[in-house]
């Protein structure tokens, strides 16, 4: 096992150390140089143009937008705004106030009093002209009168029922013995036993001799039936 180890491993870690080796020295002598030397030509021929391209567009913003905008506020527009607001102010403003002030709220007060006036005066005249005469009316005059025409049709309606059970009772007594009883008499005096005796001596001779008959022409025609 030793002598395999010393064939085949020591052989294979001789050629991984030289090979580390060789890769060391190419990224120290080659690759680093070479990767330095990309990144100073690309700060040279990118980063640095488009800095001070940007810086460029910048400065030519801020000197033909900014500057100019900024000029034009202050020096135009704000004394502009200024002279309006002005102008809004003493033109608009200062006359309404003075509209509502001095001319409209005196015509206002006026109106409202001169409106609760009438108002007073045509309360006062409706109370005394038709409140207060339909009260002492109905109070003094149609109150006791509708009271005492009440009453009066009460009394009457109690008469009235009164006289309506007597005249009732008077009819239901005639009706009792000019009708109900006659009619009770006769139907069990006359109607009853004749009817009784018409259905024991006549309907049921005759009921009796129609079936024998019957009876008869069925076994005539269709023979007597089995027992």
């Amino acid at each position: 096992m030793r002598i395999v180890a010393l064939i085949v491993v020591v052989p294979l870690r001789l050629l991984w150390e030289a090979l580390t080796a060789c890769g060391r020295a190419l990224y120290r002598w080659l690759l680093l140089p070479l990767g330095r030397a990309l990144a100073w030509l690309l700060n040279i021929l990118v980063v640095v143009p488009l800095r001070a391209l940007v810086t460029a567009v910048g400065w030519l913003l801020h000197h033909l937008l900014v500057v100019p905008a900024g000029w034009l506020y202050r020096v135009l527009l704000t004394p502009l705004g200024r002279g309006l607001v002005w102008l809004g102010r003493h033109l608009f403003v200062v006359p309404l106030v003075a509209l509502y002030r001095f001319v409209l709220t005196p015509i206002g007060h006026a109106i409202s009093w001169v409106a609760r006036g009438i108002w007073a005066v045509i309360t006062f005249v409706v109370r005394y002209t038709v409140v207060v005469p339909l009260v002492a009316l109905w109070r003094y005059v149609l109150g006791p009168i509708c009271r005492g025409v009440g009453t009066v049709l009460g009394w009457a309606w109690q008469v009235a029922g009164h006289v309506a059970r007597f005249l009732w009772g008077i009819v239901s007594t005639l009706f009792r013995w000019v009708i109900v009883i006659p009619v009770g008499w006769v139907w069990r005096g006359l109607l009853r036993p004749v009817l009784h005796g018409v259905r024991d001596y006549v309907w049921r001779p005759v009921a009796t001799v129609v079936r024998q008959v019957t009876a008869e022409v069925r076994r005539a025609l269709f023979g007597a039936p089995r027992a």
